[in-house]
């Protein structure tokens, strides 16, 4: 899912300076789609995310910081 995407993947959170802790504590539970390679994808709404980002916890805690 690519950063014009609606929605965004681990991959792409984690290049934007997301932990998992960060995931679990600042997002609302993840989406889920077959992977078909086997297991599943997680992903959250673009605009949730982007709202997240906005937060002074995230801007604290993040490793990367808001990109």
């Amino acid at each position: 899912m690519s950063q014009q995407s609606k929605y965004w993947t681990v991959r792409t959170l984690k290049a934007r300076g997301w932990t998992e802790a960060l995931q679990k504590e600042l997002l609302p539970r993840p989406q889920y789609r077959r992977n078909p390679r086997g297991g599943s994808i997680r992903f959250w709404k673009k605009s949730d995310v982007l709202a997240a980002e906005q937060s002074p916890r995230f801007q604290a805690l993040s490793p990367g910081g808001n990109q």
